[in-house]
This record gives C-alpha cells, sequence and structure tokens, in this order.
C-alpha cells in the first residue's frame, strides 16, 4: 500500500480497533461439512478465505490445515489475517477441520493402558489425503503449497503424517505433541521415517511447553532426532516457552511457526541498507533473485505486492520517477487484480508526468 495510506490506516487503527475485534471474519465462509467414506461420518469445517480472494480471481493462495477447529481455528485465522496485512506472510486460505473422537483419530496404535480406543490415525490421514484436500483443491483457488497445523494429539498426528506421507504438507506447525503415546512412538515412528529417506524437502516447527518443570525426556528425544537425523532438505526449528501451559503454548506457538515459515517475506524497513542496494543496483532482478532463493520447501517464488511497492517508494525518495513506474509496471502485470499495486502506478506516473522537464543544453 503506498505510504499515504499507511500512514491514513494508522491515524484510523485506534479508533477502529475495538469495532475490528468484535466484528466477525470478513472473509469467512459459512460452516460446511464434509461427508468421509474413511471415516464413516461428516466432518464439519469452518473456511477463512484471504481479504483479496473476492477482487483477485486469478491469483491462487497458500493453504494452511488447522485441526481442532473448535478451540482453534478462531484465534489462528485472525492471527493469519493479522499477519498477512501487515506484509509478514503471504494471505493464505484457512480451513478448520473439527475434531471428532480425538484418542482414536489422531494417534497411531490402541494404548489400553492409558486411553481406550485409539489407532485411526491411519483413516483420518486417508481423509486428508484423499477426501479433503482434493475436495478443497476442487472449490477453492488453492496453490501448491500446503501447511498443517496441530496441538496437542493432532500434534501428534502432524508429526505421524510427517513421518509416514510427508508430500502431503509442505509445512509442519506443531504445538505441545503428545510424545509419551505408546512408549514414545510418535518420535520412533518419526526416527523410522527419517532412516527411509535421504532427502526430505520440508520445514517443521515444534512449540514445547515446559509447565511440568523443564525438557521432558521425550522432548529431548524429538529434539535428538530432528536435529541430528533430518534427511537433507527438511528445515526444522524447535522453540521452548517456558512461560506457557500445555493449553496456551499454541497461541504464540502458531504465530511463531508461521513468521518462521515465511522468514524473509517481509523487506526490510524503509530505510535499511538492503532495500536501498534493491532498488539502486538491479531493481527488478535483484528482487527477483532475493525471493527466488526463499522458495525452499514448497515456498512460492513470486515476488509479493508489498515488495514491489516498497522498492517503488524507494525509488521515488530518491527522485527515480521513471525506474519507479518501471517497476510498478512489473508489479501490475505480476498482480493484475492487486488495487494497491495499481494506484500506486497511477501516483508514480502522475509524478512522472508533473516532473519538470529539462531543456535541452545550449551549445
Amino acid at each position: 500500500m503506498p505510504m499515504f495510506f499507511r500512514r491514513l490506516g494508522l491515524r484510523l487503527l485506534a479508533a477502529g480497533l475495538a469495532l475490528s475485534l468484535c466484528a466477525p471474519l470478513r472473509a469467512a465462509e459459512a460452516p460446511r461439512s464434509l461427508t468421509s467414506r474413511h471415516l464413516g461420518a461428516e466432518r464439519a469445517l469452518q473456511v477463512q478465505l484471504p481479504d483479496s480472494y473476492a477482487h483477485a480471481p486469478r491469483q491462487r493462495y497458500p493453504l494452511l490445515v488447522v485441526l481442532d477447529a473448535q478451540p482453534q481455528f478462531e484465534h489462528v485465522a485472525g492471527n493469519v489475517r493479522f499477519l498477512a496485512n501487515q506484509g509478514e506472510i503471504p494471505e493464505l486460505i484457512v480451513v478448520g477441520v473439527a475434531s471428532g473422537k480425538r484418542v482414536h483419530d489422531y494417534t497411531q496404535t490402541d494404548w489400553p493402558q492409558a486411553w481406550a480406543g485409539g489407532g485411526g490415525a491411519a483413516k483420518f490421514k486417508r481423509f486428508i489425503a484423499d477426501e479433503l484436500l482434493p475436495s478443497l483443491a476442487r472449490d477453492y483457488r488453492v496453490s501448491g503449497e500446503r501447511l498443517l497445523l496441530g496441538h496437542s494429539a493432532a500434534g501428534q498426528f502432524a508429526l505421524h503424517v510427517l513421518a509416514t506421507e510427508p508430500a502431503l504438507f509442505d509445512a509442519y506447525i506443531v504445538t505441545s505433541p503428545s510424545l509419551d503415546w505408546d512408549a514414545g512412538l510418535p518420535v520412533r515412528e518419526l526416527e523410522a521415517g527419517f532412516r527411509a529417506r535421504e532427502r526430505l524437502p520440508a520445514f517443521v516447527y515444534v512449540a514445547e511447553d515446559l509447565s511440568l518443570g523443564g525438557v521432558l525426556t521425550d522432548q529431548l528425544a524429538l529434539r535428538r532426532v530432528l536435529q541430528t537425523q533430518a534427511p537433507r532438505g527438511l528445515q526444522a526449528e524447535v522453540v521452548a516457552y517456558p512461560k506457557e501451559r500445555h493449553a496456551s503454548v499454541v497461541l504464540p506457538g502458531a504465530i511463531d511457526g508461521l513468521r518462521a515459515r515465511y522468514l524473509g517475506h517481509r523487506l526490510p524497513p524503509d530505510d535499511a541498507p538492503v532495500l536501498a542496494e534493491i532498488s539502486s543496483t538491479r531493481g527488478i532482478d535483484a528482487l527477483g533473485l532475493r525471493f527466488a532463493q526463499l522458495a525452499h520447501t514448497g515456498r512460492s517464488a513470486t515476488i509479493p505486492e508489498e515488495a514491489f511497492i516498497d522498492v517503488a517508494e524507494a525509488h521515488l525518495r530518491r527522485g527515480e520517477v521513471s525506474a519507479a513506474v518501471a517497476l510498478l509496471r512489473r508489479a501490475v502485470q505480476a498482480w493484475p487484480d492487486s488495487k494497491d499495486c495499481r494506484e500506486a502506478l497511477a501516483q508514480a506516473l502522475k509524478k512522472l508526468a508533473d516532473a519538470p522537464v529539462q531543456a535541452p543544453a545550449s551549445r
């Protein structure tokens, strides 16, 4: 968004904050359900579409699947919108999947010594792979990038997918996973899955709570496997949250996991040397190279519209109006449905038209 409108937005932020916190999600769809032959039941879904979804019909978006939608969807969806509006992450389609019998759906085996009725993870994974993901691909403009977020037992399931069928998702955000199930099966299964693969282009972020007084043995085991046995190409981060409880760590863990996944998506502040270097040297080529280098583990190499506008504004601050116009023309080509890019281009063209014409030098 051009600088004028950013400043205007800051002035209006305080006045609108209370109302925005109470308002319904603007791009949330009505709840829907999906009948599953694998589960023999219906599963309720909640969907939040990006703010630009309606006016950008050619744009496709990464997909974030949030397990345990009942307690997790609203805070995750709200934070996704906030981070995207700040330019820290791309806009995402967020889909929450309601839980049924959690102990059954999210666990690999039955473990009657502790919890009866486990062992349905294989069927739940088939529901996601064969029914949920194809249905969402038909109904929404999803790109090829997919993320999975799971907390507690759902985090255990997310690690199960990473261990057994990692290509289902490009990124996994796992908060306080249940690691003690069946004598540490989740870590043992992950270890076996890693041994079976030489390369695994994926991202996993694990948020640990320390509410039981410190790092537990199974948490240490998970850290060891991720840090020393991960196949080439796996980007893994394990972060401890000493001030959080098991139930609360999902809030900061989900935010930090998304930020870690999209590290580098946001350009430095306007006066940063990096931004000046991009705009003063190779322009569009340098900008394209920056985001091409970030296109690992399924991330898109597309230059974000905000990045185009930020670099164009750096040109304008130095009086390089023609360079800004050229860059914004490329931005409109890349983001043909972007109102911000078209608005920024119109303002740059006006500056170019208003620029004084230098008289030719006399002989």
